[in-house]
């Protein structure tokens, strides 16, 4: 299978790992997305086009800009993109770990992790970030709909998620900006300003991602003297113990 174009390494763009390249791409590909980014004459964000390796309509040499031309490639690249995460955990091994880690230490189902890699990814990654505010402002129920188009997930199933009841925001770990339309990134808060940069840089216990949320508890200073008020119970029990 030939490499698609942002997928090679550049000497002159940094280009985006696979599962990056690949939420762009669907971030870009969508209605909304592609009207905004392909415009008559140019990008929306040349950066972006750039990084996804459209070098060639960034700095034409020997044709004019042609949007529908643009808008083909895009596809082909995207379906390009689907075709090499097929099957395959695109994850980076250090985000994945941890992912794991959190989400056996609070219960999160298959669907919240993929909303927090997600959401961890746009706080960390400023492509990712910029191919997202190509979208403009978003309303809540928009950001579910993007996010079940980008994750490929169920829409019902990412709105649960998301919702004031599920894990994400009773964990505080994503929590909905309730404040109006905004681009993405700010529709998604985290639980830290510190806890993204964890989750992508380093093998992190659970207490070490939720550092400045959850503390380790100092030593119990209780002894069996402090329970006599239930003095009858804990001579049963402790008789029991002995012959378990």
């Amino acid at each position: 299978m030939q490499i698609p174009p942002f997928l090679r390494r550049s000497r002159q763009h940094s280009q985006p790992e696979p599962h990056i390249a690949l939420w762009m791409l669907r971030l870009i590909t969508s209605a909304q997305g592609l009207s905004r980014f392909v415009r008559k004459d140019d990008f929306l964000n040349d950066d972006v086009a750039l990084a996804l390796g459209l070098s060639h309509w960034v700095y034409p040499k020997d044709r004019a800009f042609c949007p529908q031309a643009v808008r083909l490639e895009l596809h082909a690249l995207r379906e390009q993109a689907e075709a090499q995460a097929c099957g395959a955990d695109l994850l980076p091994a250090v985000l994945k770990a941890n992912l794991q880690r959190l989400s056996a230490l609070v219960g999160l189902g298959v669907v919240e992790a993929q909303i927090l890699a997600f959401a961890v990814c746009l706080h960390t990654e400023s492509l990712l970030d910029e191919a997202a505010d190509i979208l403009g402002g978003l309303s809540i129920s928009q950001v579910a709909q993007v996010l079940a188009k980008v994750l490929d997930l169920p829409d019902g199933e990412v709105r649960q998620a998301l919702g004031g009841q599920g894990l994400l925001a009773r964990t505080g770990l994503v929590a909905l900006d309730q404040n109006g339309s905004r681009n993405l990134k700010d529709k998604l808060d985290l639980l830290s300003h510190g806890f993204a940069d964890a989750m992508v840089s380093w093998d992190c216990e659970p207490i070490e991602l939720l550092r400045g949320k959850l503390h380790g508890a100092a030593p119990a200073r209780l002894a069996l003297a402090d329970y006599r008020h239930v003095q009858p119970m804990l001579d049963m029990v402790r008789t029991w113990l002995q012959q378990a």
